[in-house]
């Protein structure tokens, strides 16, 4: 029996670290729109199973388990594209003798932004409050201040003059009563008159400041256009993000579910003792699935140690190490929650009924994905705010005059 057992694990170590093992793995399309992962080799898996549209957006996952030399239907998957994406052999005795690929699928659309940097770069578009624009308008209205003044001293002039008031007088021979009704209607026209001259020095700086302002506004446009496309990509992005990361947070659970289930004689109270990790295998920033690595001793039986991803925001995920060949080098995978800035591990002991937690914690090499979806909204809303208070006033906005009511 243990002739055979060893023959077996021989056989499946050397067809992991070949494609063979892969062109046992497949999906069959078995009629019109539906899938089934058929498994060739003696051992069960399981399999997940994506479907996604030409632009490669997740469209709907599932998990499959499938039986030794079987083949089961992967239902609710349809799309343009279907095929596996990811699988794992349900076997505590066999290692991994090649890593599990981490690109392509699961990379964010995200990249970073900062509103304090998108406040600066608007504040130097500003025209209105500064450079040629702002020149401008402060020319505009010194110009109408002094044409307002230069008018007010022509009309002083004219209205005080001593030569007039007497011919006048004596021209029109108006009585004492006619005269005070007609120098009471003269300063009501003066007053309308002086009224007319501020409105049009105050027009005439208004429309240069609305010029500016329309140039402002147009200046802001094409950053307005571009806010509201990256906003709406934004979202869309977040969705798929969150959904990869559920997928993958699925497919984890349930072949942990059926590691654990498997039989363990001969694994009870099996020693086991980490030497080093956890730590992530790639220094560069992480997408949302990545490789967790510790260094540890266990016998050559058991290949398998099940596991919990613990981050600081998004609950646990359910994930097992697998030794890579016959080295003391563990592999897990997680999928990071959008919140999550860190994890931490617990082994499952296998036969102890306990827990041991690893003391390091693991870092995704940049800020949540949450925190920066957080920020890149933040600015582009500050864009679509600015261009829109911009637009507002070159309409005359600042015209405005706030009168109480009674």
């Amino acid at each position: 029996m243990r002739k055979v057992m060893a023959a077996l694990l021989l056989l499946l170590g050397t067809g992991l670290v070949s494609a063979s093992a892969e062109s046992k793995v497949e999906l069959r399309e078995m009629t019109a729109g539906t899938y089934a992962v058929a498994n060739g080799l003696p051992v069960p898996i399981v399999a997940l199973v994506v479907a996604r549209d030409p632009h490669g957006q997740l469209m709907a996952a599932t998990s499959v388990s499938v039986g030794a030399r079987s083949v089961t239907s992967a239902e609710r998957v349809r799309g343009p594209i279907v095929r596996i994406e990811d699988w794992d052999v349900i076997d505590l005795r066999v290692p991994r003798w090649n890593l599990p690929a981490v690109s392509g699928r699961g990379q964010s659309l995200l990249t970073p932004a900062d509103p304090t940097q998108t406040r600066d770069l608007l504040k130097q578009l500003e025209i209105s409050e500064s450079g040629d624009g702002a020149a401008k308008i402060a020319l505009a209205a010194e110009e109408a201040r002094l044409w307002l003044e230069q008018r007010n001293d022509e009309k002083d002039t004219f209205r005080h003059d001593p030569l007039r008031f007497e011919m006048e007088r004596q021209t029109v021979g108006l009585n004492n009563i006619q005269i005070i009704q007609r120098e009471n209607q003269r300063m009501v026209d003066q007053a309308l008159e002086d009224v007319t001259d501020m409105a049009l020095a105050y027009r005439r700086a208004a429309d240069a400041s609305l010029e500016v302002l329309s140039r402002e506004r147009d200046i802001y446009e094409p950053y307005y256009k571009d806010a509201k496309l990256r906003l709406a990509l934004l979202k869309q992005d977040r969705e798929r993000a969150t959904a990869e990361t559920q997928a993958g947070g699925a497919f984890l659970a349930t072949a942990h579910a059926a590691l654990a289930a498997l039989p363990r004689e001969g694994l009870d109270a099996s020693p086991i003792s980490v030497s080093r990790g956890p730590r992530r295998l790639d220094d560069a920033p992480s997408r949302l699935k990545d490789l967790v690595e510790i260094r540890g001793a266990a016998p050559q039986f058991l290949n398998v140690l099940l596991a919990e991803a613990r981050f600081d925001r998004g609950g646990t995920q359910k994930t097992f190490f697998r030794r890579i060949g016959k080295s003391d080098q563990w592999i897990a995978m997680i999928y990071w929650p959008l919140p999550a800035a860190e994890a931490r591990f617990e082994l499952e002991l296998p036969g102890q009924g306990q827990r041991r937690r690893l003391d390091a914690a693991v870092k995704p090499g940049r800020p949540s994905m949450a925190s920066s979806y957080q920020l890149a909204e933040q600015s582009m809303n500050i864009v679509i705010k600015k261009y829109k208070e911009s637009s507002f006033r070159a309409q005359g906005a600042d015209e405005i005059k706030t009168i109480p009511i009674p």
